[in-house]
């Protein structure tokens, strides 16, 4: 198949995007893979350029990489590209700590609801490794927060391979417990300045320093005398730490970036940077009632808004190859813009009005073929839905709680959702908000979990008091709490007063 992401070096000698139409344009023949020219940004080999001479000119592979498990060259199908474009950021950052390497994971900030009801429901966070018992984190205000990001710790020997999940289902933000990636241990970068994690395909900055962490085991060249390399001293058993930088932009140094860290080295990184209004950004979270923004997109990349604004995006002009100014009408929901390239997020921001200022949700309607509006659960006999937006939204439609697909849902315009059932949910959001959970077929009855509150004065708990267990159910964030208690011997007063109450049980 064609390449669609395709590198080469620009007047200044940075690796800039370039098209077989421009390239057709430039080269009068055909240039072999052994010229060097050009290079894959999804595996970053480098590929040959054929000359259409009567038909379409383009780009390939070369047939003798070993190493054929390219993205452009597997075709990725369009779930596949729809889940990598709508997947929020995996955060991940290091700290050195007196020669030891900590490394946090990143819960993205949620809005003011998410996060209450999470907290009403007494919702617990897990993070697992491979090995023993996983980490326990209650949500609470004094650790998750609605403006910022929230960073939790995460075990070395965890960081290849581990998981984040809650409980209850469905009570802790959806964006929490996606899946996380782990660390490469051929080599991760982080920044030096912020600790954050830098995702294979980013930018690099000229002058910038980075840390490359990696299995004690791998062999990184450290003889290029365009980069600045420094082993760093760790106390972490079964790791190495680098500290890399390009003082100065040369081809060499952006090809070791290329080659060793699979980064691209440029003098203007991909940024996002809001120009309008004045506002005060705070770990990526700008609040703000404005109804419309302007920001500037620098470097090589093109902007997004999560999980798709095009009805309110206006380009307003390209200042020049590395600059771009974007004005965006805000729909008065959580969001997130950012300067993208090639489906993955570069630079980020999330906006939100403030709390006191939350607007009426935008309109969107649920109706049957007949423009009839539905009144949950009915179920339309031809087994359509038509779903009709304010502004743009997307769907998501399970099936017997398996994922079937997603879809956008335009701003103004009529979209189907066929082939319903009573199985069928259709979970709606606008931004990042849920406006509309639609699940036609009757709930089943959950079992009661009474609220307990778990503070104030400790008493004893003795063992005797361990048949409460078995009136409590087993995957419950109270159960876990009864048993930790029965393990300590000693409960809040006030938990214990109204578990007997909530059970039927006689004080005294």
């Amino acid at each position: 198949m064609p390449l669609t992401n395709v590198w080469c070096r620009d007047g200044q000698g940075e690796w800039t995007r370039i098209t077989a139409e421009k390239a057709e344009k430039d080269y009068r023949y055909t240039v072999s893979v052994h010229s060097r020219l050009f290079r894959c940004y999804h595996c970053f080999q480098y590929v040959t350029f054929v000359k259409g001479d009567g038909k379409t000119s383009h780009f390939r592979h070369s047939s003798g990489e070993m190493d054929k498990s390219c993205a452009d060259r597997c075709k990725l199908d369009e779930a596949q590209m729809d889940n990598a474009v709508n997947a929020p950021r995996d955060q991940m950052r290091l700290r050195l700590e007196d020669g030891t390497v900590e490394l946090e994971i990143g819960f993205a900030p949620v809005g003011k609801a998410a996060l209450g009801k999470a907290i009403t429901a007494h919702a617990l966070v897990m993070v697992e490794g491979r090995e023993n018992a996983p980490h326990h984190y209650w949500v609470d205000r004094s650790r998750f927060g609605t403006g910022r990001t929230t960073w939790l710790p995460l075990p070395l020997e965890w960081a290849v391979d581990f998981a984040v999940t809650g409980t209850p289902p469905g009570q802790v933000p959806r964006a929490w417990t996606e899946q996380r990636t782990g660390i490469d241990p051929a080599g991760t970068v982080f920044d030096v300045r912020t600790g954050k994690r830098i995702p294979e395909r980013s930018d690099a900055e000229v002058g910038r320093p980075y840390y490359l962490l990696c299995d004690r085991w791998k062999y990184i060249s450290v003889t290029n005398p365009a980069v600045q390399i420094r082993p760093v001293l760790i106390k972490n058993d079964a790791w190495k730490l680098y500290r890399i930088s390009a003082p100065a932009y040369s081809p060499e140094a952006a090809d070791y970036f290329f080659d060793y860290l699979h980064l691209r080295l440029t003098r203007v990184p991909a940024e996002l940077h809001l120009l309008w209004p004045p506002v005060l950004e705070k770990d990526e979270m700008v609040e703000t009632g404005s109804d419309s923004f302007e920001f500037l997109v620098t470097g090589e990349a093109d902007f997004e808004a999560f999980p798709g604004n095009e009805q309110r995006t206006i380009h307003v002009r390209q200042i020049d190859e590395q600059q771009q100014l974007i004005r965006v009408e805000h729909a008065g929901a959580l969001q997130m813009v950012c300067a993208a390239r090639e489906h993955q997020r570069l630079s980020c921001l999330y906006i939100r009005p403030p709390d006191t200022q939350w607007r009426t949700a935008p309109a969107l309607e649920s109706r049957n073929t007949k423009g009839q509006v539905l009144d949950e659960p009915d179920l339309p006999k031809d087994g359509v839905i038509v779903l009709c937006s304010e502004v743009d939204a997307s769907v998501t439609v399970e099936e017997n709680g398996v994922f079937r697909y997603r879809k956008a849902v335009p701003a103004g315009k009529e979209t189907q959702i066929p082939d319903c059932t009573k199985h069928t949910r259709i979970i709606i959001r606008q931004g990042l908000d849920i406006v509309q959970d639609i699940q036609f077929g009757k709930a089943k009855k959950k079992e009661q979990v009474p609220l307990v509150p778990w503070q104030g004065r400790m008493v004893p708990f003795p063992g005797r008091y361990a048949g409460v267990l078995d009136l409590v159910p087993k995957k419950s964030c109270l159960y876990r709490k009864v048993l930790q208690a029965l393990r300590t011997g000693t409960i809040p007063e006030e938990a214990w007063k109204s578990l007997r109450k909530a059970m039927g049980e006689r004080n005294g």
